[in-house]
């Protein structure tokens, strides 16, 4: 990352007010995890470009991994704002608000994030996690099966499945052991994570873009 950041640094030398330019190595400070230098240079992003959709969710993110979910559930309301069929941007704000304690916004969100994105599973596998943390599995399944409708050679729908379908058999049947299973298996569960959907930096160009892209 630091020679992508080095890279950025010598363009915006030649070129020192794209906000394209700094929207990407403000994406390269937020992959290596410099969430200072990021959220100031998201700043600069948004005082020169302020519909970038983008950096809005660029921002947000550095907001939600810095734990400030009130700050990024705002950046998120602008990008969905301004991109309001881009399923990343209520992907991400889902997430928050699942970090804040919100489960009926985090839901909510998710569904968005389904309905315009008919293609990933991304969305479908973040929400079947949410129901299956709630023990709700029926809702769990249907969610881990769509996702392996959309995506049948990943790996983590058919693993989310399978534990879906544990829990829902130890449900069923409990006993003092597999009660401390069942609530295992809720816990052991690795969360999902938005970023992948947040890490590649926008194509660098000479005219700022008027849509969220990724970033």
């Amino acid at each position: 990352m630091d020679r992508a950041i080095e890279d950025y640094t010598k363009a915006l030398q030649f070129d020192p007010k794209s906000t394209t330019i700094l929207g990407a190595r403000a994406s390269a400070f937020r992959g290596k995890g410099d969430l200072d230098h990021a959220l100031a240079e998201y700043d600069v992003v948004l005082t020169g470009s302020p519909k970038d959709a983008a950096a809005y969710l660029g921002r947000g993110r550095v907001y939600q991994m810095k734990g400030d979910y009130d700050h990024a559930v705002a950046d998120y309301d602008q990008a969905v704002k301004l991109d309001p069929k881009n399923a990343i941007g209520y992907s991400a704000r889902a997430s928050a608000w699942r970090q804040k304690g919100d489960g009926e916004k985090a839901l909510a969100d998710f569904g968005e994030a389904i309905k315009y994105d008919k293609k990933s599973a991304t969305a479908l596998i973040a929400r079947g996690a949410f129901y299956q943390s709630k023990a709700d599995y029926d809702h769990a399944l249907a969610d881990f099966s769509e996702a392996i409708k959309r995506e049948p050679k990943a790996p983590q729908p058919y693993s989310d499945r399978g534990l879906a379908y544990h829990g829902k058999a130890i449900s069923i049947t409990p006993s003092p052991i597999s009660t401390r299973r069942s609530s295992a298996i809720r816990i052991t569960r690795p969360p999902i994570s938005i970023a992948p959907m947040l890490g590649a930096p926008r194509r660098i160009s000479t005219t700022p873009s008027r849509t969220m892209k990724r970033r």
